[in-house]
């Protein structure tokens, strides 16, 4: 007898199984040839980002899957900068990611029929509003895409898009230059540490993630550079949209109300993007905005009525994580609703389900520890201020939202969410878990403006008036509320006019008006708030805008008009980039009175930015008034002398209008382009 004949056969399911990894490693493995020859990069990148978010099988429904998708990828993708990866040049993170989910879902449609009916989501009619966001984003965020490269993207970064970007466009670029966070970027040139080194950087990682797929992950030139962060934010703040949109509308109480879905799909970019939100853009906010969406996705998926599973846990641990990451003052916002959806697990039947129950154990530790960590950050850098508390009444620049309108709609949203649970209680239509949804929503509501209150008494404890960071809060929980009274005002009304429809014919015509009326009323909200309201009684319709349609063209119109300060500041990065010595400084005087910002922007475009040169440019801010050449000599002497490794670079016409005894006696430290 033969070896052959005594050989098991090998069952047809796991000749299957085995076929289905090959060709999974195989796609994973053409996928990284495509990175490889720089296939995926650009529109096809984003559009291989787009195809994984439909496909990954977390849920069934394309609204819920779209929802979890999206909240684990912007919680956790970053997490690959916390550690240097050994990656093959032309590989970036991105390219490893696609690869593993590609080939992931390769193997799944390979498992058998009912695997592969996983892959597809559940369509419905609601799906539509998906298209239509995206459209809506694409459109809006249309400058960054045409102007992603050449001097008009430098120009709209800084003309236009806030000059906070002059800081974050450094943290980005340092994460793509080392490939990690800020603790592994090493020591600079002057022997302290670069700038913002323990500052949060989740965000930052997240657009360093969407330039790879836009550029891939090599550095190129300073004007692709500033492009791909552009790109890349629009990228980032519109995932988190659509993902916030996602949420709502997959909401068990709107699934099967098409209308009231809409109203949601319209109000929240109208919040977010084209209204208030829209301001975080036009002051170098993009990172904040995140965290407000971040705390209302969170909100949004731990009010759920449906029975909780770890997709969900994970998705809300991620959002935590964002949030901790992002804006930590948002962290009890969002931790509150991680902790109801933390709860709400099983965990009496842990031993019964010991694998699952020690997965989700260990999400649960991984988010304390990593919001742990933020902490440890925050405190981290608020040590040069003396404490956090002293940090909060740090000045800045920040638009300021009606504080009363702020408490109007978080009390309406407490009102509701009472309302909402005496019904419950009575069985009067609702017949949802009251507190997981209106109750959780009440409570937000109250913690936040129970943290309000505890921030204006930190900072009349120093000053006596609202500061930087205070505004910067209401203006936030302002939208985080909103939004929530929208989300409250929707699933409220829908199980009423669910009974409606159930009835006549008229009652169906009423519901439709009613459904019509609310959502003009949340739309015209949304859009309209904080809009310029035009000086000339003779003016059209036509002036009077949103904020992000006023963002948008100041975008446009920066991209497109010259300037001579921008051609100044990029001949000085690439100067500096050369490292003429340890710390090179930009005197501009041609800036005026944006003097120290234009040597802080040749800092960020070239990598230069320490901590000692941080001080260098606190002392240029002191002499912004400068109006004659004995006043720029004296300043650049000041610079020069305080330590031998600084070098000042100069335009050509500022170095020839200098004396030449100042010339002779620092030779060799003064360079011009």
């Amino acid at each position: 007898m033969s070896d052959d004949s005594t050989a098991p056969a090998v069952p047809p399911g796991g000749r299957r199984s085995a076929l289905a990894i090959v060709l999974g490693v195989a796609v994973a493995a053409i996928v990284i040839l495509a990175a490889l020859l720089q296939l995926v990069e650009g529109p096809i990148g984003l559009a291989l980002v787009g195809v994984v978010l439909v496909l990954t099988p977390t849920a069934r429904r394309l609204g819920r899957r779209l929802a979890l998708n999206g909240s684990i990828g912007l919680g956790l993708i970053p997490l690959l900068w916390w550690v240097r990866l050994p990656l093959p040049n032309g590989i970036g993170r991105f390219d490893i990611v696609i690869a593993v989910l590609y080939g992931f879902i390769a193997y799944r449609l390979a498992c058998g029929p009912t695997q592969r009916a996983t892959i597809l989501p559940t369509f419905s009619r609601i799906d539509w509003v998906f298209v239509g966001e995206a459209a809506l984003l694409v459109w809006l965020f249309r400058p960054f895409e045409k102007y992603s490269a050449g001097t008009g993207a430098v120009s709209m970064l800084m003309g236009a898009y806030g000059n906070d970007d002059v800081a974050h466009f450094n943290i980005f670029e340092m994460i793509r230059r080392n490939g990690v966070i800020g603790s592994g970027w090493g020591t600079p040139a002057d022997g302290t540490l670069f700038a913002y080194v323990p500052y949060p950087q989740h965000f930052h990682a997240l657009v360093a993630f969407a330039a790879e797929s836009w550029i891939g992950p090599g550095i190129s030139s300073v004007d692709r550079e500033v492009g791909a962060f552009g790109v890349g934010t629009a990228i980032v703040i519109s995932i988190a949209v659509i993902t916030l949109v996602a949420a709502i509308v997959s909401l068990r109480q709107l699934r099967h109300s098409p209308g009231l879905a809409v109203i949601a799909a319209v109000a929240v970019p109208g919040f977010l993007v084209l209204g208030l939100g829209a301001q975080s853009f036009s002051y170098g906010f993009p990172g904040f905005l995140l965290a407000v969406i971040g705390t209302v996705i969170a909100i949004v998926l731990a009010s759920d009525t449906r029975r909780t599973r770890i997709t969900q846990l994970l998705a809300v641990s991620a959002l935590a994580i964002l949030v901790a990451h992002c804006w930590s003052l948002f962290g009890p916002l969002a931790g509150l609703a991680w902790l109801v959806v933390v709860l709400r697990r099983p965990w009496r039947r842990f031993h019964r389900r010991l694998v699952a129950g020690s997965v989700e154990a260990l999400v649960v530790l991984a988010t304390v520890a990593a919001v742990g960590f933020a902490a440890w950050l925050v405190v981290d850098a608020t040590r040069a201020a003396g404490s956090p508390e002293q940090a909060l009444a740090t000045p800045g620049a920040v638009p300021v939202s009606p504080l009363t309108a702020m408490c109007a709609i978080a009390i309406a949203v407490i009102a509701l969410a009472w309302a909402r649970l005496s019904l419950a209680r009575r069985g009067v239509l609702l017949r949802d878990r009251p507190w997981a949804s209106a109750g959780l929503f009440g409570l937000v509501a109250l913690v936040a403006l129970g943290e309000g209150v505890v921030l204006i008494y930190l900072q009349f404890r120093i000053v006596r008036s609202l500061g930087y960071f205070q505004y910067k809060f209401f203006n936030g929980l302002f939208l985080v509320v909103a939004i929530l009274l929208v989300v409250q005002v929707l699933v409220t009304i829908a199980p009423i006019l669910a009974a409606w429809n159930s009835g006549r014919e008229p009652r169906r015509s009423a519901s439709e008006i009613v459904t019509t009326t609310i959502g003009i009323g949340l739309v015209s909200l949304s859009i309209l708030t904080f809009a310029t309201i035009p000086a000339n009684p003779q003016s059209s319709l036509a002036d009077f805008r949103p904020q992000g349609l006023i963002v948008r063209n100041d975008l446009a119109i920066a991209a497109v008009t010259p300037n001579a300060r921008v051609g100044r500041i990029l001949e000085a990065a690439a100067v500096m980039a050369d490292q003429p010595c340890a710390r090179p400084v930009f005197v501009d005087p041609g800036s005026k009175k944006k003097m120290a910002e234009a040597n802080q922007w040749a800092m960020s475009l070239s990598a230069t930015w320490t901590e000692g040169a941080s001080s260098i440019s606190s002392y240029i801010y002191e002499r912004t008034e400068l109006r004659s050449t004995a006043q720029i000599e004296t300043t650049i002497r000041t610079i020069l002398e305080g330590a031998a490794d600084r070098c000042v670079v100069l335009s050509p016409a500022s170095l020839e209008s200098l004396r030449p005894e100042v010339r002779s006696d620092f030779s060799g430290r003064l360079i011009s382009w």
